[in-house]
C-alpha cells in the first residue's frame, strides 16, 4: 500500500506539508507533494487517515490573526481536493481549537478529535471536542467535555475506531487539582458519540498523560504515554474492550523518556516508539522502536531499537505504521524528525524509515 504522511515546514510562517510514498519509498511528487497554507499565519498538520476508498483526510489547525482553528482537508487518491464540502474551518469562537487526530471506518465515516475553547462552559478552558462527519462532510454527532478543572486543559490526543464493535475510542489527558495532569481513555457509540465507557489514571502531583491508542484483533485497546514526576518515564497499558486495565509495561530511567506512538502486527505484536535524553548529552535525543507481544512482553533480542542522527541532534518517533495486505504485510515504518539530517544547519528534517517486521 501507499504511504501518506504529514506535517509542517517552517519558512517564515508554518505550512501543512503532505507527501504520498510508495510502499518501495518512491515519492509521488506530481500529485502529492502538497504545500498548503496561507502567508503570514501558521497552518500545522496533526493527523491524517484514509478510507475504504482511497481518499485521503488530514487535521491540523490554522492560526486566523487571533488564536487557532481546526482545520479538515479531502482529498482523492490522486491528490484532487474537495474543496466544496471537506475544506473545512471550525471557531469556538473562545480561544483556540486544534484537531489532533482522525480516523475512518469501514462505511466511510470521518471522527475527528481534539479541543476546543469553552465549549462544554462559559470558564471550562480547552474541552475535549469530538465530532463525527459522512463522507461528503456532514456532520453526525459530536461530544464537548469538560473533564478536569474549570478554566485548565482537557485535550484528546489519538483515536481509534472498531468497525466490528461500532465503537469509537479516544485518549489524552484531563487537568486535574495541584495542577498536575491525568490520562482518560474512553469508549464512545459510533451511532450518536455518547459515551459508554471510561478509564483514568490514578497519578497524582505529576503529568500523566496518553499519546497514542491502537486496537488489535480481539478488540484489546493499547496505549501510550508519559509519567512525569522528576524525569519522564514512558509506560505501554492493555485494556480490555470494556476498559479494564490488564496490563502495563513502565520504563523508568531517571531521564526523559517519551512514547509518542503505537502500532499493531496482524499477530497483535505492538510497537511502541519515542525519543530519550542522552546520558551526558542532556540537549540531545535519540529515537527509539521497541517491540512486544501482546502480553506486553518485550523482544529485547531484534527490536530494541535505537536512531541517533548525530552527537548533539534530538531525533524523535512520532508515529508508527505497521502495514497490512497481501503484497506488505507487518513491515513497519518509523516516522519522525531529526535535527541536521538533510544538512548541517538543515534543522528539524522530516524522518521516514522502512523495516521488515516481525
Amino acid at each position: 500500500g501507499n504511504l501518506y504522511v504529514v506535517g509542517y515546514h517552517t519558512s517564515g510562517d508554518k505550512n501543512w506539508l503532505i507527501k504520498k510514498f510508495s510502499r518501495r519509498g518512491v515519492e509521488d511528487t506530481t500529485n502529492w507533494n502538497k504545500d498548503v497554507g496561507d502567508s503570514g499565519v501558521d497552518d500545522i498538520a496533526r493527523s491524517v487517515a484514509v478510507d475504504p476508498s482511497n481518499n485521503v483526510y488530514v487535521v491540523g489547525s490554522r492560526y486566523n490573526g487571533a488564536d487557532y482553528d481546526w482545520m479538515i482537508k479531502k482529498y482523492s487518491s490522486a491528490g484532487v481536493e474537495d474543496q466544496s464540502n471537506w475544506d473545512m474551518l471550525i471557531n469556538s469562537g473562545n480561544g483556540n481549537d486544534e484537531a489532533l487526530a482522525v480516523a475512518t471506518d469501514t462505511t466511510g465515516n470521518v471522527y475527528v478529535a481534539g479541543y476546543g475553547r469553552n465549549i462544554a462552559g462559559v470558564s471550562s478552558g480547552e474541552d475535549v471536542w469530538i465530532k463525527k462527519f459522512q463522507s461528503d462532510g456532514s456532520l453526525v454527532c459530536e461530544q464537548k467535555l469538560d473533564e478536569g478543572l474549570a478554566n485548565l486543559a482537557d485535550r484528546v490526543t489519538a483515536i481509534a475506531v472498531n468497525n466490528t464493535s461500532s465503537k469509537i475510542y479516544v485518549t489524552g489527558y484531563k487537568t486535574a487539582a495541584g495542577p498536575d495532569q491525568r490520562l482518560f481513555v474512553k469508549r464512545l457509540r459510533m451511532s450518536d458519540c455518547s459515551i459508554e465507557a471510561s478509564a483514568t489514571g490514578n497519578s497524582s502531583g505529576s503529568a500523566d498523560y496518553a499519546t497514542a491508542i491502537k486496537l488489535d484483533s480481539t478488540g484489546a485497546v493499547y496505549v501510550s504515554g508519559v509519567y512525569s514526576a522528576t524525569d519522564q518515564d514512558w509506560w505501554v497499558q492493555k485494556y480490555s474492550s470494556a476498559l479494564a486495565l490488564s496490563m502495563e509495561f513502565n520504563q523508568v530511567i531517571n531521564r526523559s523518556h517519551v512514547a509518542q506512538a503505537i502500532g499493531i502486527d496482524s499477530s497483535n505484536r505492538v510497537y511502541v516508539g519515542g525519543y530519550k535524553s542522552m546520558s551526558g548529552s542532556p540537549n540531545a535525543q535519540d529515537a527509539w522502536l521497541r517491540q512486544f507481544n501482546s502480553s506486553l512482553v518485550e523482544n529485547t533480542g531484534s527490536w530494541n531499537k535505537t536512531f541517533d542522527g548525530g552527537t548533539t541532534s534530538n531525533d524523535q518517533v512520532t508515529a508508527v505504521v505497521v502495514t497490512t495486505g497481501s503484497i506488505d504485510t507487518d513491515n513497519v515504518y518509523m516516522i519522525g524528525w531529526s535535527t541536521n539530517l538533510v544538512g548541517g544547519a538543515s534543522s528539524g528534517d522530516w524522518l521516514v524509515k522502512k523495516l521488515a517486521g516481525p
